[in-house]
């Protein structure tokens, strides 16, 4: 196959697979690994000496050492604290406290 006809196989595939109810996370897993190993394919080679596993171990690794990502835990652990230690109560109290005089306050 071609690679724009293989391309267009690959998202006529994600729809139908994603519209009979599959994680979405799943579907783009599977097809991506589906996909890879034809495309990267050497029948010369046993199957599991194919060079998609040493791409998918690569990329992992890739998105694991990127410092741009580390906000996402950090910005789930300040949500909890905030959560937890009932931050926002306080400062809409305190924001409550300052503004009581003026018209059209909250109460």
């Amino acid at each position: 196959m071609t690679d724009p006809i293989l391309g267009l196989a690959m998202l006529g595939l994600i729809i139908v697979v994603i519209m009979l109810g599959f994680p979405t996370a799943f579907t783009l897993m599977g097809l991506g690994m589906m996909f890879g190993f034809a495309a990267f394919y050497d029948p010369s080679q046993s199957w599991t000496a194919n060079k998609i596993f040493t791409l998918m171990v690569q990329r992992t690794f890739g998105g694991m050492t990127n410092d741009v990502l580390l906000s996402i835990p950090l910005f789930v652990l300040m949500g909890y604290v905030m959560e937890r230690g009932a931050l926002v109560d306080k400062m809409f109290y305190s924001i409550q406290l300052a503004f009581r005089r003026l018209p059209a306050s909250l109460p």
